[in-house]
C-alpha cells in the first residue's frame, strides 16, 4: 500500500523564526525569565521575620 502523499510533504516553517527548534527555544527562554520574575517578585513582597 502506497503512502499518502499528504505523508510525504514536510512540516510547514512556523511564522516567525524560521525553524521550529528556534520556537521551541523561545518558549523556553520566556518560560524561564517568567519563573524567574514571578519567584522575584515573591521574594521582594515576602513578610519579613522579625
Amino acid at each position: 500500500m502506497e503512502p499518502e502523499d499528504s505523508e510525504k510533504l514536510p512540516d510547514d516553517a512556523p511564522p516567525f523564526l524560521g525553524r521550529w527548534n528556534r520556537v521551541y527555544a523561545a518558549v523556553l527562554v520566556y518560560l524561564a525569565s517568567l519563573i524567574l520574575i514571578l519567584y522575584l517578585i515573591t521574594l521582594l513582597f515576602e513578610p519579613s521575620h522579625v
